[in-house]
């Protein structure tokens, strides 16, 4: 892993992601979803760490955000989501987004151009049919 990458991770470590926590608390009212990032899977691909954050982190953010617009969605997610597990590959043909046991685990291509990672709907979808 290069600095560029090292630096990446280290910004997502330490700003990116407890900034995603702080929203998913505040939408979900109070939840406390634990993220699981294979980091080494996003070795060596710049790109694909550029990428994650509007398209994998922003994504499934937003997906909960839809989910939680009432009382029922709120209650269902912070008693349902415990675990966002995410993991990097080399080609889109390895995307999957599953939920199961209170783990949402989110597989994606984030360094292909697109669909390589899946988009809002896909993980609310598959979030919703298993809360």
């Amino acid at each position: 892993m290069g600095l560029r990458e090292r630096q990446l991770v280290r910004e997502f470590k330490e700003e990116k992601l407890p900034s995603y926590s702080a929203q998913l608390v505040e939408v979900t009212g109070g939840a406390q979803i634990a993220w699981d990032v294979d980091w080494d899977s996003f070795v060596p691909s710049e790109k694909a760490l550029m990428y994650f954050d509007s398209q994998g982190l922003s994504t499934i953010v937003n997906a909960i955000r839809h989910i939680c617009y009432n009382d029922l969605g709120k209650e269902a997610v912070r008693e349902g989501l415990h675990t966002i597990e995410i993991k990097n590959f080399s080609t889109p043909g390895d995307l999957s987004v599953t939920f199961g046991d209170g783990t949402l685990v989110v597989h994606g291509a984030w360094a292909a151009d697109s669909g390589g990672f899946p988009n809002e709907r896909e993980v609310q979808r598959v979030l919703e049919d298993g809360l």
